[in-house]
């Protein structure tokens, strides 16, 4: 049997399990294990040396710190023959989430993890400024749902910056797999992303499918899931955004670890959380002003 490999990072497991997925694929090729490359220590790089020497198909990211040894693209490439791997994108897209920023478990009470349960690791840098200048719930709901010509232009701003970052790793990384036509293409139809880098399944099974071409195999052969394979925290996009981007679809509620919140639910949970973390000013506001839409 064959073997293969997936070099990458968070994505990369999604990546597997819809390959997996292909009876034609999973009768051909057996996975060769290794971690996400931010969790790889050096065994994992030293499995890697020998391990890319003998594999069939290698399908990676751009890596291009030598820190990562043999993960690094340049590595990769310099071993693998063209023609058994296929470097795929790290997909992103910042336009849903325009001020988005992340509050670390690490850095937060465990206390407070119980609300940071309803509230997702990932949050709006406006409505922390909002709490900040002491507005409250209400207050906050009516800015984020509120339209301006400023917030306007910020966000489509934003959305138009991504995607063009993204063509441009396309073109500078020499990728085999490009996504950002797609994304400018269908973006306001389907919601492709849930936060900036963890893509829905509609981009999961675009990036498999174009794999399979390549190595000439049945596109139409995977099954995908009913869950969304990285959608476990989905904090909601700001009715501003919605409006701004002239979205289709459903995106106001906010889902983690399987449960619901409507927005006005999400910002309560989140004014709570500010509230009860006492060195928030010190630690949290004042950093994440510069990504505010206000």
């Amino acid at each position: 049997m064959k073997r293969f490999i997936v070099i990458g990072n968070c994505q990369r497991g999604s990546i597997i399990n819809v390959l997996k997925s292909s009876d034609e694929f999973k009768s051909s090729f057996e996975e060769v294990g290794i971690p996400p490359v931010f969790l790889m220590k050096a065994p994992h790089f030293k499995k890697l040396e020998s391990e890319l020497r003998e594999v069939d198909l290698v399908v990676y990211q751009p890596i291009l710190s030598s820190d990562f040894q043999t993960a690094s693209s340049g590595y990769v490439e310099s071993v693998v023959s063209e023609s058994n791997r296929i470097k795929v994108p790290n997909a992103f897209f910042q336009g849903y989430h325009p001020d988005l920023v992340e509050f670390k478990l690490s850095q937060v009470d465990t206390a407070f993890t119980p609300l940071m349960e309803k509230t997702g690791s990932h949050h709006s840098a406006t409505l922390i400024q909002l709490f900040n200048a002491g507005k409250d719930v209400k207050q906050a709901i009516t800015v984020l749902s509120e339209l301006n010509q400023t917030i306007r232009n910020k966000i489509k701003k934003v959305a138009a910056e991504s995607i063009q970052e993204l063509k441009s790793r396309e073109v500078n990384y020499n990728l085999d797999v490009c996504i950002s036509s797609f994304i400018e293409q269908n973006f306001k139809q389907k919601k492709l992303f849930h936060i900036h880098n963890h893509p829905s399944n509609i981009v999961v099974k675009l990036i498999v499918q174009e794999i399979q071409k390549r190595f000439s195999l049945d596109e139409n052969s995977i099954s995908m899931p009913a869950n969304e394979l990285h959608g476990f925290s989905q904090p909601p996009i700001l009715p501003v955004v919605k409006e701004a981007l002239e979205l289709e679809f459903e995106c106001q509620n906010a889902l983690f670890n399987e449960s619901k919140y409507s927005f006005n639910e999400w910002i309560e949970n989140c004014y709570e959380l500010y509230s009860r973390c006492s060195n928030f000013n010190d630690h949290y506001a004042n950093s994440f002003k510069h990504k505010s839409l206000i």
